[in-house]
């Protein structure tokens, strides 16, 4: 079972990091459509590091080569037609296992709608109805707590890949217990930068009985625990970002298994918004010439890991892509108000 990890969170807080006020206001939210570039580090179990081993206000990361690349993005609700009933304000969170998380932000309150959870290559809504209030704003230090979340899945054996034989139902029940407290602040050092921060930890816990009901019966359990799943994590957040300038994932005993850290190289990092300019065809084979619906100026073309491929510093209707090794890249423009993927196959 996919994890669910909770990564979003809008803040508006006043509050002293080394003498610098750190001041988050609604301005600082992420917003749909928003992109960032990561660069991220997934450890063996053998090299998991200890999370005390980092100062506990001077949290410094830099010593921790990334070893992969990556993306954080808002996405809206309307490409995901499981979410048609959430409000057009809604924040989908892709989250690192391809689950999604799904919030709001309403008069100072940040609400869970739900989450969007892949069970076998199936997309299931998990929406919450009353949805919890899960953050109030301003925040200040110490302010968090906990939400126990149930919920019901059911349907036939094949709507979940299942074959029971004799059975007509079969059903989850969902239990998520989630908290959240804001720690404390310092100053977050990553490869490129150092910026006054704050901490704040979070852990869920999620567990799914299965139930099953057959032709002839009623409901009975059938597996206790069919899937139990924890995640432990911290964020690090900024004025300058409206998500985690730092995500780290740790084990239940405090060991850093995985982290991301924003990627601050400004040919690698953007938060901007929705553009309606086409690239075609797309995917594309190398040594093609990629389109554009219009004419573009200042193109350039960079590889996952930030590194220049092509520019154009004339306006252009069209490039002919060299002979590039598979894979994605990210097409940008003075006429594009948010970059644009490029798959070559």
């Amino acid at each position: 079972m996919k994890k669910i990890i909770l990564i979003l969170l809008i803040l508006n807080i006043w509050t002293t990091a080394f003498t610098q006020d750190l001041t988050y206001s609604s301005s600082d939210m992420g917003a749909v459509g928003d992109l960032f570039y990561t660069r991220e580090l997934q450890l063996d179990t053998a090299d998991w590091i200890p999370a005390d081993s980092i100062d506990p206000q001077m949290w410094n990361f830099s010593s921790l080569q990334p070893n992969q690349s990556g993306t954080i993005e808002i996405l809206s609700k309307n490409e995901f037609p499981e979410l048609d009933t959430l409000p057009e304000s809604t924040m989908v969170m892709q989250n690192k296992d391809n689950s999604y998380t799904c919030l709001n932000l309403e008069n100072n309150i940040l609400y869970l709608l739900g989450m969007l959870i892949d069970m076998d290559g199936t997309m299931f809504p998990v929406l919450l109805d009353p949805a919890p209030e899960y953050l109030h704003f301003p925040l200040t230090i110490g302010e968090g707590g906990s939400e126990s979340i149930n919920h019901q899945i059911q349907g036939t054996p094949g709507d979940f890949g299942l074959t029971i034989p004799l059975h007509d139902s079969v059903r989850f029940d969902i239990n998520v217990t989630a908290s959240t407290m804001v720690e404390d602040t310092g100053t977050v050092t990553t490869l490129q930068y150092a910026y006054p921060a704050f901490k704040v930890s979070n852990s869920t816990i999620f567990e799914v009985d299965l139930y099953g009901k057959p032709s002839y019966g009623g409901w009975y359990l059938m597996q206790n625990d069919a899937v139990i799943d924890s995640t432990k994590g911290l964020q690090f957040y900024t004025p300058t970002y409206g998500v985690p300038v730092v995500e780290i994932q740790m084990s239940w005993q405090n060991e850093i298994q995985h982290m991301r850290m924003i990627d601050e190289d400004p040919q690698s990092i953007v938060s901007i918004h929705q553009s309606n300019i086409d690239l075609y065809p797309n995917p594309i084979k190398a040594q093609q010439t990629l389109h554009f619906s219009q004419t573009l100026s200042d193109v350039a073309i960079f590889d996952m890991n930030g590194r220049l491929i092509i520019r154009r510093t004339s306006p252009v209707a069209q490039i002919k892509l060299p002979n590039l090794p598979e894979g994605v890249y990210i097409l940008n423009s003075t006429n594009l108000v948010k970059p644009k993927k490029i798959v070559i196959q």
